[in-house]
């Protein structure tokens, strides 16, 4: 406690306000019986008073005047150890008030501290997100662009019910078919990505059902461009745990494992494919 705190305490609940109020009481009492008559007894029950008891003190003997001294000094004594008992607890009360104002303080400190871990961790994590978020979209865009690329890439097929000559003309009718789509363009991200997963699955058939039925066809040479596409959609899949919340629900409702899986299958099906990468 302050000394400003202590000078504001009232003057009854001060142990040395009351010492000195017994000391002072004590004093007076001494004065009050020194102005009594000092009177005596003989051996014969005879009662005798002469003069004060001051003055008796005074003619005393000094082992009288001792024990006289002592008998007051015991009631100072006995007044201001209740007193200094009386101090010393308060202080030790004050003292753990003070403890307990430390120990608050400090754990309000504790919670503030806690609490800017929390906000530079949350900060931090939506940072993180962000990047992720921006990386998950350049990844699809990339995606989307091999994807329209794929025909002028050399993935592609063509299918004639006349002969194709080393040229690429035929007198008969020509069906081209690719990965890609003009749609896709013109769509979204998203639109591109589902429209692609929802027609990635009859390509395989139709090219299958093309192959057995024309005359002469041109297959693209099996090359990495297929297992490139897949290894950029496991990569986009992978970062998925960092984004945020509504970028993972909008991760998978894209469902692109189920790409990745037809891919994989367009990949094996090795006569849809030639040998021959010139």
């Amino acid at each position: 406690m302050s000394e400003t705190e202590k000078t504001k305490r009232p003057f009854w609940k001060n142990p040395i306000a009351w010492a000195i109020i017994a000391t002072g009481l004590v004093a007076a009492f001494g004065f009050w019986a020194g102005g009594l008559e000092a009177c005596g007894v003989d051996f014969w029950g005879n009662r005798s008073c002469s003069g004060t008891k001051w003055s008796a003190f005074l003619e005393a003997t000094p082992n009288e005047v001792g024990d006289t001294l002592a008998g007051f000094a015991g009631a100072l004594a006995f007044v201001w150890l209740i007193a200094t008992v009386v101090l010393q607890g308060q202080e030790l009360r004050e003292q753990r008030l003070e403890f307990e104002k430390m120990a608050n303080a400090q754990e309000a400190q504790a919670n503030v501290l806690k609490t800017q871990a929390d906000i530079f961790v949350k900060e931090q994590s939506q940072r993180d997100e962000a990047r992720a978020e921006q990386l998950f979209e350049e990844k699809l865009r990339s995606f989307i662009v091999s994807l329209v690329e794929s025909p002028s890439r050399g993935l592609c097929w063509a299918f004639s019910n006349g002969t194709i000559d080393d040229e690429g003309y035929s007198y008969g009718e020509v069906h081209s078919y690719s990965l890609s789509s003009e749609k896709y363009e013109n769509q979204t991200i998203d639109e591109a990505i589902i429209n692609f997963r929802r027609r990635l699955p009859s390509i395989r058939e139709t090219l299958w059902d093309f192959l057995h039925q024309s005359v002469d066809y041109r297959l693209p040479p099996k090359e990495k461009f297929v297992s490139n596409l897949v290894s950029d959609l496991e990569s986009i899949v992978a970062i998925k745990c960092k984004l945020s919340e509504p970028q993972q629900v909008r991760l998978s409702r894209m469902r692109l494992p189920e790409i990745i899986d037809q891919l994989q299958k367009l990949g094996a099906t090795s006569a849809l494919w030639t040998e021959d990468s010139q």
